[in-house]
């Protein structure tokens, strides 16, 4: 609705000196004094009810924040004044809001959102008649589309927008088109005709009261130069484009001009050089958040690693300047290709693969466009000039293309055979690995009570395959080996078994590992990945080391043991699993619930049946079954014919306390053997510590020391009695007294704390 301007007069010619003032300050980055005009505009516009001046006001505004790099807020101000405008129906002044909300957008990368908007303005142009601002926008909207590398669509309105400029005989502004004009030929590799139009908007606006203009002129007939590989006179222009830039003080467009230079010596081979520029110019641009423009140059220097041979470098620039080139076919082409050579040189060639076909595919479409723009070409020329000869340049140019695409495709399937040999190298590699797996033979091994007694509950517990099982036991009793046999004996045998030491998964990968992420999830994410839970569903989740899981893990684990469902990162939707979960610890997980660095509901949800596996110390009998068993497999293994063990060996061994418990006998068996060069395994093979010594070797190997055997017999007789000094002292046939000395010279006491 219409304002009644009689009704409402407008106070514009009282503040326009002052907003005139605010723009021209703000253009030149003095923020300050253009605050301070926009507050004597202010204070103005308030004795104004007209809504035209508070939309100017709002318009204003905005250009302080922009200046600010508050981008946000500075579109708010915006949304504000088209409000304004829209009450008052003033066609003109929406056209200057959809106009300048458009060179925002355009200005942080988001050309969709810019394109909109310039439309949006060409309407209001179109209904108030007003062809200079049309043309002006049209230009604008040109150059968006230059930069989403869609240059048919530029060119066409960058043409209207000449060819208007130049009917109102707008010398400068033909200069403005022109360049725009030479930058789009650059694009469609026509260096012959870029030359053409930027020599010619070089000659209009050398005498341009404004820097810029000129600056912009000198910088792209600089880059078309470097099309035509004479960098000589490439850097000559760059660099007098530059001098007028630096006195601009405009950090954006320096950064350009800087990284066109660097692009030079990049040519050149001067890669030192290159690197330093195009890191100066990234600097300027992370200082103005500009997104796209920082994506161009981590490529750039991701396209310099590499060559200077750092490809984890070059890789990590690669993918941080992939979240901001999704709508520039040409610099994807360009990071694609960068991607799929650094994978190629490191022999990821999964990847490899993979970004080749990304090139392959988004090349097509790039050559479909550069080919559509060749008919378009033709078609205009046929009515001037020959057709046979345009024939012929088609001809020509579709031989190139096909080139290209057979030379990709010969690429690629370079790269299928290289991906066919590693898949077939890692299935060997999986079944070696199973071979090695049996020939361990993970049974459990063990004769004692204890042992037989935790068999019958692995047996029970099996069955129950829902139920949580917490197995405690010191470091290198079996606690992983346990936790497979019930696997084994479940419904769930048939699944996967995966085991995970709980406490060597950071924070940052917590979630992506045990839950899975979605493409594009963050930085990295390139495609879907099934976390632990997933892979796991229907089959066991054994978690080792519990009791060092971090607190915020913990939280966590117990919401999907208690819901039952996972969402991956960067999803929304639940996924359900059906996951039984075995964890192991070495630790007393109740004095971590007292001392707060356990969560008390966790532990309950994880201990609903608990084994507990004695150490190696409290079951000497299941020493001979073991030494027997780690002697077959490592005989095996090496080769060895051993015969015989000598019997003196379970003796000494059941003497010694094993902290490293079955883990600690496998590798000493496997030293012996290593050492043994007869057919018989002997004492003297095997390095016991005793006392913090090993057994003195001039011993006769079929003699053990009487200390070695009152001490193993004394301290049968104290475990059978449950240390029972007076019943060991009747079963040795001694004194009580006999059996306190012997203590002591032993020093046992220590050694049988545990089970007093």
């Amino acid at each position: 609705m219409k304002t009644d301007r009689k009704k409402h007069p407008s106070l514009f010619d009282d503040f326009k000196d002052h907003m005139n003032k605010a723009f021209g300050a703000i253009h030149n980055c003095d923020l300050d004094t253009g605050e301070t005009e926009l507050e004597k505009m202010q204070a103005i516009v308030e004795k104004s009810s007209h809504p035209d001046d508070h939309g100017l006001l709002c318009i204003a505004k905005f250009k302080l924040e922009d200046g600010k790099r508050r981008f946000d807020k500075a579109i708010e101000w915006l949304e504000k004044a088209r409000e304004f405008f829209n009450q008052s129906g003033s066609i003109n002044r929406l056209m200057i809001v959809y106009f300048e909300a458009a060179s925002a957008y355009f200005r942080q990368g988001e050309y969709k959102l810019a394109i909109e908007n310039f439309n949006l303005a060409i309407d209001c142009a179109d209904k108030t008649n007003d062809i200079e601002n049309k043309a002006n926008i049209m230009n604008n909207l040109g150059e968006c589309y230059i930069f989403m590398n869609q240059n048919l669509l530029a060119l066409d309105y960058t043409m209207k927008a000449l060819a208007i400029r130049e009917e109102l005989k707008q010398k400068q502004k033909i200069g403005l088109s022109l360049t725009n004009v030479t930058r789009i030929y650059n694009n469609l590799a026509e260096y012959d005709k870029s030359l053409e139009y930027g020599l010619k908007a070089l000659e209009i606006l050398k005498n341009s009261p404004g820097l810029a203009v000129y600056a912009n002129a000198l910088n792209t007939v600089g880059i078309t130069y470097y099309c035509l590989e004479n960098y000589d006179q490439a850097l000559e222009y760059l660099y007098q484009s530059l001098e007028l830039k630096e006195k601009q003080r405009n950090p954006i467009r320096i950064s350009n001009t800087l990284n066109s230079i660097a692009n030079v010596y990049m040519k050149q081979g001067q890669l030192e050089e290159a690197k330093k520029l195009h890191t100066e110019a990234l600097k300027i641009r992370q200082a103005n958040n500009a997104l796209e423009l920082i994506s161009r140059s981590k490529l750039r220097l991701a396209d310099i690693a590499y060559r200077m041979g750092d490809t984890n470098q070059a890789e990590k620039l690669c993918l941080e300047a992939a979240s901001h080139l999704k709508e520039n076919n040409q610099l994807l082409l360009e990071l694609y290709d960068l991607l799929a050579s650094i994978y190629q040189a490191t022999e990821a060639y999964p990847k490899a693969c993979h970004y080749h076909n990304e090139y392959r595919k988004l090349f097509k479409t790039v050559a479909e466009q550069t080919n559509d723009h060749r008919l378009a070409e033709m078609r205009t020329r046929f009515k001037l000039e020959q057709k046979d000869r345009e024939t012929e340049l088609l001809i020509e140019k579709n031989h190139e293309l096909e080139e290209k695409n057979k030379m990709i495709l010969s690429q690629k399937e370079r790269l299928d055979e290289t991906l066919d040999e590693l898949r077939r190298s890692e299935r060997n590699l999986d079944f070696l690995t199973e071979e090695i797996k049996s020939s361990f033979e993970t049974r459990i091994i063990g004769r004692s009570e204890a042992m037989q007694n935790i068999l019958r509950l692995m047996s029970k517990v099996a069955q129950a395959d829902d139920t949580s099982v917490l197995i405690m036991g010191e470091s290198g009793t079996g606690k992983e080996l346990v936790a497979r046999g019930i696997h084994e004996m479940s419904r769930r045998k048939s699944k996967y078994f995966h085991a995970i030491n709980s406490s060597a998964i950071s924070s940052s990968l917590f979630e992506s590992e045990f839950f899975g992420y979605e493409k594009g999830a963050f930085t990295g994410a390139l495609d879907r990945k099934a976390g632990w839970f997933e892979v796991t569903d229907g089959g066991t989740l054994f978690l080792d080391e519990i009791g060092n899981m971090p607190l915020d893990h913990q939280i966590k684990l117990l919401r999907v043991l208690e819901e039952r469902n996972i969402i991956r990162v960067g999803a929304r939707h639940e996924i359900p699993v059906n996951v039984r979960v075995i964890s192991a610890t070495n630790l007393n997980l109740l004095d971590l619930v007292d001392n707060k660095t356990f969560r008390e509901d966790l532990y309950h949800r994880l201990a609903a049946f608990v084994i507990n596996i004695p150490p190696l110390r409290e079951r000497s009998e299941d020493i001979q079954p073991l030494v027997e068993h780690f002697v077959n497999l490592y005989t095996t293994r090496m080769n060895k014919p051993i015969r015989r063990i000598d019997p003196g060996i379970y003796n000494a061994l059941s003497c010694y306390a094993f902290p490293g418990n079955i883990r600690e006998l496998r590798n000493m068996v496997e030293r012996a053997l290593i050492i043994c060069d007869s057919s018989t395994l002997q004492f003297k093979h095997f390095s016991i510590p005793a006392n913090g010594k090993q057994k003195s070797p001039d011993i006769p190997d079929d003699i053990i020391p009487i200390d070695t055997l009152e001490r193993t017999m004394l301290l049968r007789a104290l475990r059978r009695t449950g240390n029972n000094q007076t019943q060991a002292a009747k079963l040795l046939g001694l004194s009580q007294k006999a059996v306190e000395r012997r203590i002591n010279k032993f020093d046992l006491r220590k050694e049988l704390e545990p089970s007093q």
